[in-house]
């Protein structure tokens, strides 16, 4: 639930103040990160759920999942903020793959334990 609503006060910041401020990529790629945060969110509330109703344990493929969202997603918000502020933003370009692979791994995790918990 924190994860939906940083996401829904980062989407308000993005339609609103950020519009002035942001090139079409910029903003482009921000709104990225919010929709990619927004649907793991979603995901993980879900993933909860599921997992209590078939009694399965998910807490490690959750964190995964939350860890790469956090990555991936705070990765492209500071790489967007890097470049408007002209930083050098080089140490932070590994690690939105990093967190997308994160999530590929965690949402795996999940498949897994569920099939084997119902078969």
């Amino acid at each position: 639930m924190p994860v939906n609503c940083h996401c829904y006060f980062t989407w308000r910041l993005g339609a609103h103040s950020l519009k002035k401020v942001l090139d079409e990529n910029a903003l482009t790629s921000f709104e990225t990160g919010v929709r990619y945060q927004l649907f793991m969110g979603f995901g993980l509330i879900l993933q909860q759920i599921v997992g209590q109703l078939t009694v399965t344990d998910l807490k490690t493929s959750g964190r995964t999942i939350l860890v790469g969202t956090l990555l991936f997603s705070g990765s492209i918000y500071l790489l967007v903020l890097f470049d408007q502020l002209n930083w050098w933003k080089m140490p932070l370009v590994p690690l939105t793959p990093i967190g997308g692979s994160l999530l590929i791994i965690g949402w795996l995790m999940t498949t897994i334990k569920l099939y084997k918990a119902n078969f």
